[in-house]
């Protein structure tokens, strides 16, 4: 049973030793946050890919990368406009091939599942989602956060679409 719940988890990890363990204990997956010690992105032998060899199994290694003001680890890998942005300037296939591109930054570092992209109606006017979302405007939101997600699926990159039911 142990085994069982540890392999449905993700698990938010601070440097390689941390993510080398809880992996150890059987977890599915491991979760780059904004403190996680960005060496596990850019350091050959300590990074995600050597995790890889070490474990010897499968897991899923994923990270909010939304875009605007939600992007983990910017400075490696890359920036993008927020979704509010995004939809405001660019057209639903444009924004697929940005998908696109953001899936592709991730891939090449080793990760597969992006929290991302919300789906929150900006009808509250509420500071948490402001230009997180797409629109205010729920037929907008969904053509825009479904290209964006075939975008990153494209790429190989697992899409999470968030937050169910809204902030």
């Amino acid at each position: 049973v142990r085994a069982a719940v540890a392999s449905l988890m993700h698990v938010g990890v601070r440097d390689f030793d941390d993510a080398l363990f809880a992996l150890n204990q059987g977890v599915g997956g491991i979760f780059i946050t904004s403190t996680t010690n960005q060496e596990l992105l850019t350091t050959p032998g300590r990074d995600i890919q050597a995790l890889k060899n070490i474990v010897g199994r499968d897991f899923r290694v994923s990270i909010d990368f939304e875009g605007g003001r939600v992007l983990r680890h910017s400075n490696i890998l890359g920036q993008f406009p927020s979704a509010r942005v995004m939809a405001d300037t660019l057209s639903p296939e444009l924004v697929r091939g940005m998908g696109f591109d953001m899936g592709n930054a991730l891939k090449a570092k080793g990760i597969d599942v992006n929290f991302a992209p919300v789906v929150d109606v900006d009808t509250l006017g509420l500071d948490v989602v402001g230009d997180r979302a797409f629109s205010d405007n729920p037929e907008r939101v969904a053509e825009y956060a479904t290209n964006y997600a075939r975008g990153l699926r494209d790429a190989g990159v697992l899409p999470v679409f968030k937050h169910f039911p809204g902030h």
